[in-house]
């Protein structure tokens, strides 16, 4: 019974990472909602966090988002390359994580169901309990793949008033990141980079407020959290 499960978890694993790959390749194409692409990154994450005394190299995946709050990475081809041409070797390369996870073409497999010609993942190992025999894992470089990606940014003008740190990351990391551009007016401050968690009222008043009371930047900066959901 014990191996039986094991297969189950393994299985369930492997579809989902194979649904999620589907769904890079056609959100790549705009084929597919934003939504559609982040619920089956969730899936992902929880089919990994299921897995439990398979080795090593099968530990739990702990790790279901990454927020960033005014980043620099806005910058990104600046501050990581010398160039264009350097950032997008990077991420060929696998030095720079994107979301979705860089794809990359795989030669055409017999595997039954049919599995994707563009993955971020590679296969570990072959296992007769798992439909198709295949074990795969996402590769290094696709963190992106279970871990949704969440950046907020204040909006500007000119360059007191707002963040001009901060800004929308997707031109760099690709489109699967959930860019949320924020009013800073709420922070009582012009230049915001340091207030993305500050609000104008007294901590009492912002705790006690519902949620549609919420200043824009702290309501938005809780649905990414999802702590209801932990």
């Amino acid at each position: 019974a014990g191996r039986a499960l094991k297969g189950s978890r393994r299985s369930r694993q492997s579809a989902a990472g194979a649904r999620l790959e589907l769904a890079a390749v056609a959100f790549a194409d705009m084929a597919r909602n934003h939504a559609r692409f982040r619920e089956r990154q969730r899936a992902y994450a929880e089919g990994l966090a299921k897995l439990r005394d398979q080795g090593p190299d099968d530990s739990p995946w702990l790790i279901s988002d990454f927020i960033t709050l005014g980043s620099p990475l806005n910058y990104g081809p600046y501050l990581l390359s010398k160039d264009n041409g350097e950032f997008a070797r990077r991420v060929r390369d696998r030095e720079l994580p994107t979301c979705p996870p860089h794809l990359e073409k795989e030669p055409p497999r017999s595997l039954r169901p049919p599995v994707p010609l563009w993955r971020f993942s590679y296969q570990r190992g072959s296992d007769p309990r798992v439909r198709g025999g295949g074990v795969f894992g996402p590769n290094h470089g696709a963190l992106f793949g279970p871990v949704r990606w969440t950046n907020l940014y204040f909006q500007t003008q000119g360059v007191l008033i707002g963040d001009i740190v901060g800004g929308p990351l997707w031109r760099h990391f690709d489109l699967g990141i959930a860019d949320v551009c924020v009013e800073p007016a709420a922070t009582g401050r012009l230049f915001a980079h340091n207030e993305y968690w500050r609000s104008a009222l007294a901590t009492a008043d912002l705790a006690a407020a519902s949620p549609d009371d919420l200043p824009e930047h702290i309501a938005a900066l809780r649905r990414a959290l999802d702590l209801g959901r932990v």
